[in-house]
């Protein structure tokens, strides 16, 4: 790592840094000269950067500026608070991405047998799919304005399926109920509301 072509490759990339305005300041061993900033071996060297704004605005700059720091052509390994934020993100709409393809087919399944029926049993999987959309739409909306959890979406998400599931079935069960008491089934409509 002591190559002059390497150390050069580094400045600039530190150079197009700076001018980012998402950039507060990036330092390394090759621009202060610090050897804090070089591993014991002389084979790693660290690279510094502050990222300015808000955490939201730290993750787009981390995003935008990921790509000038592999171009120095080194194995190269990000961390930090913001790295971290951007991790956690990836993963949970990875896992929600998941448990979405596991969760609505299985509700459905369950509804299905629950309500006997294929329209009944289709309503609240098309209610807790709506659900689903309207939560991450104003998850997002929100996060525009203000910081939000990784783990608000997942919660969200799971709050709203499992309480449309949940509302869906005891208006099944309240009108079966209504018609096993002798009402005829518009009666039955309008007491289980």
């Amino acid at each position: 790592m002591r190559d002059p072509a390497f150390a050069t490759r580094v400045l600039d990339a530190l150079e197009a840094l700076h001018e980012d305005e998402g950039v507060a300041t990036a330092l390394s061993y090759y621009n202060t000269g610090l050897e804090s900033l070089v591993s014991l071996d002389g084979e790693q060297r660290v690279v510094i950067t502050d990222l300015a704004g808000s955490p939201a605005e730290a993750i787009e700059t981390l995003e935008r500026i990921e790509p000038v720091l592999r171009q120095i052509g080194a194995e190269l390994e990000i961390g930090g608070l913001v790295a971290a934020e951007l991790l956690g993100q990836e993963i949970a709409a990875r896992d929600i991405a998941r448990a979405e393809l596991i969760a609505l087919p299985f509700a459905g399944l369950l509804t299905l047998i629950f309500s006997r029926s294929g329209v009944a049993a289709l309503l609240p999987v098309v209610i807790g799919a709506f659900t689903l959309a309207a939560t991450t739409a104003l998850i997002g909306l929100l996060a525009a304005f203000m910081d939000v959890s990784v783990f608000a979406l997942t919660v969200g998400t799971f709050l709203g399926l499992g309480l449309s599931l949940d509302y869906s079935l005891l208006i099944v069960q309240r009108f079966r109920d209504v018609l096993a008491a002798g009402a005829d089934p518009a009666r039955a409509v309008t007491v289980m509301l």
